[in-house]
């Protein structure tokens, strides 16, 4: 296993985490599922993957509890990070999201607090002071955010006094690399994790013959798959750690695998310098919005307005940020099968939710005139 640093803090984190997603709810509860998942994450933690990283609402909180049952007896051994999202107040809300998170997690401390979106309706300010006060008081050991820009990153950081944000954590694989556009000099300048997610892209490992013809190559070359390259090229560089979410044992062992050689710089700087996925800028009326029956998204303006579902950062919070910062990652489309001929681009299936919130912020704040960033996917 690789080793890095968590920050400037001196803990001692391996390069590969594990992500503690996917453990379904207790509405839906599954004691022989939970069971493997609990054996999956102890085989981790033995294998050096001793850093777990959950939030309060993955799961309506079955995740933490999972993580409080999985570290039980060995709690001093593993690093926790959790995550909250203050909706109304800032301080009520955080206070209140530790002290559940805390319980679930039959621990009196969280060695990693983030907080998991931005959100532009309440105060950033008593965000941190809060977040201070909890280091202050021996609840949190060290405060790191998820999902923010790097403006709303160093505008938290200037907030705090004698404290640190240590860590943001933040998509990145070999289609979304927008952290090489300004976050990882930043991270590199000012000693910040970059606790990065969705490394293998749900699977789609490259994009483009390129990319393929590079990757395959250099799986013969250190006789590893390109799922291991790929992870392995990710923790090159060196303020970046990342999460893996797995239910199979073998995939485990996969995963921990990929961190137990080294691949030559220029190997590295050969995947660094494949071409990045090109953004579009796609007519917000070619994109049809398909919603499943049982989904969570939003099949109309007036729903995403609503947000009866709770998602979050909400599509009202997103059109915010946009309209303050003019910043928002593509959404992912692919080519439609509406016959029709109506449509050109149906939402992408990988995380349906969240592309068509983003699409929703998108329409909000712009209306539908102004086309929309987007990855097309083939």
């Amino acid at each position: 296993m690789i080793y890095k640093y968590l920050g400037n803090t001196g803990i001692r984190i391996p390069a590969l985490i594990q992500g503690i997603t996917g453990t379904g709810s207790r509405r839906e509860y599954n004691p022989a599922y939970v069971s493997n998942r609990l054996n999956v994450i102890r085989h981790g933690i033995d294998l050096g993957m001793a850093f777990l990283d959950t939030a309060e609402i993955y799961g309506g909180g079955l995740s933490e509890e999972i993580v409080g049952r999985a570290v039980k007896g060995k709690r001093d051994k593993v690093v926790i990070a959790s995550k909250c999202y203050p909706r109304d107040n800032a301080r009520k809300d955080i206070l209140s999201s530790l002290e559940g998170s805390l319980k679930r997690l039959q621990t009196d401390y969280i060695d990693l607090y983030q907080i998991h979106w931005p959100n532009p309706f309440v105060s950033l300010m008593e965000i941190m002071e809060t977040l201070a006060d909890l280091v202050d008081q021996g609840k949190i050991r060290h405060i790191g955010l998820s999902n923010y820009a790097l403006a709303e990153f160093t505008e938290a950081q200037n907030m705090l006094s004698g404290k640190a944000i240590v860590s943001n954590q933040i998509e990145y694989n070999l289609l979304n690399r927008t952290i090489e556009d300004d976050f990882l000099k930043y991270s590199r300048t000012n000693n910040i994790t970059l606790i990065t997610y969705s490394p293998l892209n749900q699977g789609r490992l490259f994009q483009g013959k390129k990319q393929q013809r590079l990757l395959d190559s250099l799986s013969q070359k250190y006789n590893k798959s390109i799922s291991q390259i790929v992870l392995r090229w990710i923790v090159a560089h060196d303020t970046v750690v990342t999460s893996v979410r797995t239910r199979s044992l073998e995939h485990l062992k996969e995963n921990a695998a990929a961190m137990d050689f080294d691949i030559e710089e220029k190997d590295a700087q050969n995947i660094s310098k494949l071409a990045k996925a090109e953004c579009s800028y796609v007519p917000t009326d070619r994109i049809r919005i398909r919603i499943k029956e049982n989904g969570s998204a939003y099949a109309n303006a007036d729903e995403a307005l609503k947000n009866k579902f709770q998602l979050i950062p909400s599509p009202k919070a997103i059109s915010k940020l946009l309209m303050e910062r003019n910043d928002i990652l593509p959404v992912r489309l692919v080519p439609t099968k509406d016959t029709t001929g109506e449509f050109s681009y149906d939402i992408d299936s990988y995380d349906i939710n969240d592309n068509v919130k983003r699409y929703w912020g998108w329409i909000m704040a712009y209306g539908y005139d102004r086309h929309i960033p987007a990855y097309i996917l083939s």
